[in-house]
């Protein structure tokens, strides 16, 4: 430092740089924690409400978000000390403070790489509970999930032997963990879209006229679009990995990364919980026929729309539809004579997209 140094309440303007970015860094990062925090309070209570001991979906859905909720609120106790402790640098040297901040870093590390790999495991059960009858489908998201957990695990060890000095600095491992959970989450993603497209295909015409959508659509489009997000993220990382990124972006991004990592998993059991709430409350509201009435003009006969109609039911309605649909009109019966003969030919089989 220059003896002509501005100094503001003996703090050089380096130092004075630093704080505000640890400001910045802790408030942006306790932000997503508390909504992380809102959003599994949430996810627990619509999965406790609708039974969790009967189901072994939902006990799957509540253990891996309850573990990532503990694993967050570890994250940020271990990176509150951490901060604590670079602020007293500031001021003092503490005894043995080099090893104190090894294994801090140790630890934010492990915790980090644990929610990727449990936010991964919801994100591929997801999308592996909608090709239940696609084997090869099933098991090229098992595929994809194992490469990223072999790669996370592999990275883990190599950053533990280069934080205790037994390795020197490895850069060309640096995307071994990146590059597969990325390309696992869109691989996901894609699927849960194709079968979002293949649902609309076969109901979009038979509810076009009711200008709505079924929560079952309402549910997959939502999942679709907060996966797409997701990997944009975890695009960022791997640009961040990369060098591509601003050192300032590239930090705050790998400090809230645990608590998305927790975050969005959890987003994605609310939706899927909520969708099946909306399924009972239709269900018992109208006596079990899983029926919404709606509006129609004066001139046309009233009819009732399915408010959710899963894949495996649109090659039934034809023969059924009189109880469900009344006074459909010859273009909607067209419509439902079609998709029969087109599951009858042996092109598309019934899929079921209950996320019951």
């Amino acid at each position: 430092m220059s003896a002509d140094e501005d100094v503001l309440y003996g703090l050089y303007d380096d130092d004075i740089s630093i704080i505000k970015e640890w400001t910045k860094a802790t408030a942006v990062t306790h932000t997503f924690f508390g909504i992380h925090a809102t959003l599994y309070f949430i996810a627990a209570y619509l999965l406790i409400n609708q039974g969790i001991r009967n189901n072994k979906s939902r006990l799957f859905l509540f253990i891996c978000s309850t573990i990532m909720f503990l694993t967050s609120i570890a994250y940020m106790c271990v990176y509150n000390e951490y901060v604590q402790l670079n602020w007293e640098l500031l001021l003092i040297t503490p005894p043995d403070i080099e090893i104190k901040q090894r294994n801090l870093q140790i630890v934010t590390n492990c915790l980090l790489r644990l929610n990727f790999m449990l936010s991964d495991a919801i994100v591929v059960w997801r999308a592996w509970a909608l090709f239940k009858d696609e084997a090869r489908v099933q098991w090229g998201l098992i595929s994809c999930l194992a490469v990223s957990y072999v790669g996370t695990i592999i990275d883990i060890v190599l950053l533990v032997l280069v934080y205790m000095l037994v390795l020197e600095d490895v850069p060309e491992y640096s995307l071994i963990m990146t590059i597969p959970l990325l390309l696992t989450n869109v691989i996901a993603t894609a699927a849960i879209g194709y079968k979002t497209w293949g649902y609309k295909k076969m109901v979009g015409d038979l509810l076009r006229q009711a200008k709505r959508m079924t929560a079952t659509e309402l549910t997959m489009l939502l999942l679709v679009e907060s996966g797409a997000i997701y990997c944009i993220i975890w695009a960022l990382t791997l640009a961040s990995a990369l060098g591509v990124m601003p050192d300032t972006v590239t930090s705050l991004l790998l400090e809230v990364l645990c608590i998305i990592a927790g975050l969005y998993p959890t987003l994605v059991v609310i939706i899927v919980a909520l969708q099946k709430s909306v399924i009972d409350s239709v269900a018992y509201s109208s006596g079990g026929s899983d029926v919404l009435p709606t509006s129609a003009p004066a001139s046309l006969p009233s009819k009732s729309v399915p408010a959710y109609i899963p894949y495996q039911q649109t090659m039934q309605i034809s023969t059924t539809g009189a109880n469900s649909f009344t006074g459909a009109n010859s273009y909607a019966d067209n419509k439902l004579e079609k998709a029969e003969s087109t599951s009858s030919t042996g092109r598309r089989s019934p899929q079921d997209f209950s996320f019951a």
